[in-house]
């Protein structure tokens, strides 16, 4: 915390103080061993205190402070060097002093050379924004022999008229030599502020949140000062239907009732809407330049901020960080969602073994046996049983046998319900590492008012093939009913958002309706608006191949051998294979489009963007064989294990893979998905994170084979073996940790034309970094501040076609799994997409509305009878929809 310190050693233990901004926890006192006593004459600076901060955010850095531990009992006082200390543990200075001075004292002896190291060690005061840190994180002083002169230096202080309370700065003794340390390791700066806060300061915090959008400390102030707050008393019109708006209002308290006409509303059957406090009133009809399309009321005496439309642009336009009036726009929509007896359905598919599963038959083991509806998938106890009592019986529940059967004594079935796709384990301890949906939503239900009505999920077990899940479970069946009956409950076609193999099955659930729905472009218009798919493996994974030939534990503390055995026996592991990316016989302007972006690096769009053969194999013999992606997809390193080594696991991976694939009519591995047939796609997935290019195995025996190595993958999309540069590829990317770019970035070839809109916004430092970076630059700034808390970097491509669009958002370092659970992508790119989703559906809605005399000439001020009379069903529409959103009445 800002306010945070160490207040020094005493009786072994050691205090660490925070102000409480981001945890409830307040003081808490630490023990400590104490250090040896010093024996030798020599300094203490090698015992340390090591204080590690882990960030909140995943992906972001931590922050580690080493700060000596040295008892000041120690310290005798017939030391030749003598004692060395701040001269004062806390000052408080003005803002506009400019400058203070630090004073070090030698005390007690003079004796011998002595060299201290004094480095900045916190503080809530912003570097480069109150003080102007010295151009090294660490400064030596020293005194010569006989020296007890004390020592300074200054720090410069900046007055940078905000009004941000006391700040403090602290510095530290972080080494010593030929001198032993004082009480005073530590001295504080406290900087008091000389500017005084508007009375409503605090409050335009608070009520204008989405303001916390702008970077920039200096930017976001200009901002809230450009709102002027307004009293009105109970009853005040703040506007009438039809009346133009100017003003966008924010409530501070009390409410504001937007009424309908009763004749519209006896034909819309449309409740009356209430804003409360932090939502936005007024903002699409002051934007569109739109009359309001009902009354505007003060239910209470209340207060409000507001501001004139042109102002709001004006002040939008300074901020050179954010893109204020999108967000508004975007808090506005959430707003008017909660609102709704209903939302907008949500359906969620999970990825590979991210659905939890239940036993359906009772089977004994040694020391804990199973139960009927025992959830084992993920079970910390049968993790434990395995490791320490019954290495099988767990495992052995999740084998399928060749035709894909459950074993005899064992039976395993996909739970269902939200809880099924939250997190594997529900237990706060394992919750975190086992988090697959809950982030979603839980985002969902607090900003967009969501509940169990609006988001369905779609458990599966993922075990099985696309056939198996066919046949066996109706899954496909069960995700149309389901989408159906969600659909028919909120009264909003559904956005279908899926994470990794989910993405996979989404396609094929599209394939499977094509043939039994006999109008199936019709359903799809009805009940899917739109497809987010979050680091979905269009192409396959290199991964796979190291899951079946290898194992991959997945976390999980068994073996490989076990992890093989297991692995090997899921049809579902045959779906993740590499494909082939070759453009189709005629490919279109917009797979071309595509094609330029993935492959950056190449001057022929027939080129692949896999960067080398996924698989070498070498078998006892010495011999060593390359397989490309055809020789993996028709099993032929599955056939050369099973007839040069007599590996078993090989000969049942590739009899599912004919089986099940080869012999399916749907066969997903004949060529890569199409894009699916909704209006909106949105594809989101991390880039530039080393990732497997190719698996080099060793095949010692039966069922015996061995990691060689591996080529990764990395930033750029080139390939390294070790530390070693073996060649460039084609793509200028790499994948997102567990899938390849090429595989990823397939879905660049799904954009609809030739013109593709190309944003990127790039990475920046949170709250005040911008500020001093621009001053400054990085070159003066401290070490320890640097890469701290920074915002990966967008880069966002988007066609159209009509209402149809495709976007593609590649997020800079962004891991696989932490895609579909990190706070920043759900927060920033799900909910901006979601939200212009909604904006799209509801535009879609007028135009569904519109008739074709809707040029027909009126009245300048049409009354509701002459609109109802002259629009119907059109003006019906529009009175649905929240106030103004393209209002063409």
């Amino acid at each position: 915390g800002g306010g945070g310190g160490i207040s020094g050693e005493r009786n072994g233990q050691l205090l660490l103080s925070g102000d409480g901004s981001n945890s409830t926890q307040g003081n808490q006192v630490v023990s400590l061993d104490q250090c040896p006593q010093n024996r030798q004459g020599r300094s203490e600076a090698d015992h340390w205190i090591l204080i590690a901060l882990q960030p909140f955010t995943a992906g972001q850095r931590g922050f580690e402070l080493r700060l000596p531990l040295v008892p000041p009992s120690q310290c005798r006082s017939d030391r030749p060097g003598g004692v060395v200390q701040w001269e004062r543990v806390h000052r408080e200075v003005a803002e506009r002093a400019g400058r203070v001075r630090l004073r070090l004292l030698r005390t007690q002896a003079a004796h011998g050379l002595v060299r201290v190291e004094v480095g900045y060690v916190g503080g809530s005061a912003a570097p480069f924004v109150d003080f102007v840190p010295p151009p090294n994180a660490q400064h030596t002083v020293e005194w010569a022999d006989g020296d007890t002169e004390p020592k300074t230096f200054d720090i410069e202080l900046l007055d940078n008229e905000e009004h941000d309370g006391t700040r403090s700065v602290h510095y530290g003794l972080l080494g010593l030599q030929g001198a032993c340390y004082g009480e005073h390791l530590v001295t504080s700066i406290h900087i008091q502020d000389n500017e005084h806060q508007a009375p409503d300061q605090e409050l335009r915090s608070s009520t204008l949140a989405f303001a916390e959008a702008i970077q920039d400390r200096r930017e976001r102030d200009q901002f809230l000062q450009s709102w002027t707050l307004r009293h009105v008393q109970a009853g005040h019109v703040l506007a009438e239907p039809g009346q133009l708006l100017s003003v966008v209002y924010v409530v501070v308290d009390g409410e504001v009732l937007l009424t309908l006409p009763e004749s519209v509303v006896a034909r819309s059957n449309s409740p009356p809407f209430t804003y409360r406090r932090g939502d936005i009133v007024g903002l699409y009809p002051a934007l569109t330049g739109k009359p309001a399309i009902g009354r505007l009321t003060a239910s209470t005496d209340m207060r409000l901020f507001a501001i004139p439309i042109g102002r709001l642009q004006a002040a939008a336009s300074w901020v050179k960080d954010a893109d204020v009036l999108a967000v508004m726009r975007r808090v506005a929509i959430k707003t008017y969602m909660r609102a709704q007896p209903h939302n907008q359905p949500v359906v969620l598919f999970p990825g590979f073994m991210s659905t939890r599963m239940a036993a359906w038959m009772p089977k004994t083991c040694l020391g804990l046996d199973l139960e009927v509806l025992e959830p084992i998938w993920v079970s910390i106890e049968r993790v434990m049983q395995t490791l320490v009592a019954d290495p099988f019986c767990w495992l052995k529940c999740f084998e399928l046998g060749a035709e894909q059967e459950d074993p005899p004594d064992c039976k395993v079935r996909p739970m269902q319900g939200i809880r099924a796709i939250s997190e594997l384990n529900p237990d706060t301890l394992f919750r975190g590492p086992t988090t697959i949906f809950r982030t979603i939503i839980e985002y969902l239900a607090i900003e967009w008012g969501y509940d169990s009505n609006s988001i369905v999920a779609i458990p599966y077990d993922w075990r099985l093939s696309p056939g198996l899940l066919d046949t066996r479970d109706d899954l496909f069946w069960h995700i149309k009913r389901k989408t159906e009956d969600a659909v028919r409950l909120n009264g909003y076609p559904a956005v279908f958002i899926a994470h990794s193999l989910g993405g996979m099955v989404v396609t094929q659930f599209f394939t499977w309706l094509q043939v039994n729905e006999p109008d199936h472009k019709a359903w799809i218009e009805k009940h899917v608006a739109g497809f987010i798919g979050m680091g979905i493996p269009l192409l396959g994974s290199v991964t796979s191949l190291t899951g079946i030939l290898y194992g991959d534990p997945m976390g999980m503390p068994i073996s490989m051998l076990q992890a093989r055995i297991m692995g090997s026996s899921f049809a579902s592991s045959a779906w993740l294979l590499p494909l082939r990316d070759q453009p189709p016989p005629h490919p279109s302007p917009g797979f071309l489009a595509g094609q330029r972006i993935r492959l950056a690096n190449s001057e022929s769009l027939n080129a692949s963007a896999w960067t080398t053969p996924p698989l070498v194999l070498r078998f006892s013999n010495e011999t060593t064989i390359e397989y490309s992606v055809e020789d993996v997809l028709q099993g032929k390193p599955f056939e050369d294990l099973w007839l040069r080594m007599n590996d078993t696991m090989a000969h049942k991976s590739l009899n599912i893979l004919r089986r099940f694939y080869h012999g399916y009519e749907h066969n997903p591995l004949r060529q890569p998905p199409h894009r699916p047939p909704v209006r909106n796609v949105v594809m989101i997935y991390g880039v530039n994170r080393p990732s497997d290019a190719q698996v080099q195995l060793d095949a010692v025996g039966a069922d015996d084979i061995r990691l060689i190595g591996k080529l990764m993958e990395d930033s750029g999309g080139t390939v390294f073996a070790g530390d070693k540069l073996l060649k460039s590829g084609n793509a200028n990317r790499s994948g997102d940790g567990s899938v390849q770019y090429a595989s990823l970035s397939w879905a660049q070839t799904w954009h609809l034309s030739g013109k593709v809109e190309d944003k990127t916004t790039e990475a920046k430092e949170s709250s005040y970094f911008d500020t001093f970076y621009e001053r400054w630059g990085s070159s003066r700034l401290p070490f320890i501040f640097q890469d701290h808390n920074e915002q990966p970097r967008f880069h966002r491509f988007r066609s159209t076609d009509g209402w149809n669009q495709t976007i593609v958002v590649e997020i800079e370092g962004q891991e696989h799994r932490d895609t579909v659970r990190n706070q920043f992508v759900v927060s920033g790119a799900v909910d901006a997409e979601l939200c212009s989703l909604v904006e799209r559906l509801w535009a879609e809605r007028l135009e569904s509305f519109r008739p074709a005399h809707l040029e027909k000439n009126i009245t300048a001020n049409p009354t509701q009878e002459q609109l109802l009379s002259h629009f119907g069903d059109y003006y019906r529409g529009l009175v649905s929809l929240p106030s103004g959103l393209g209002d063409e009445a």
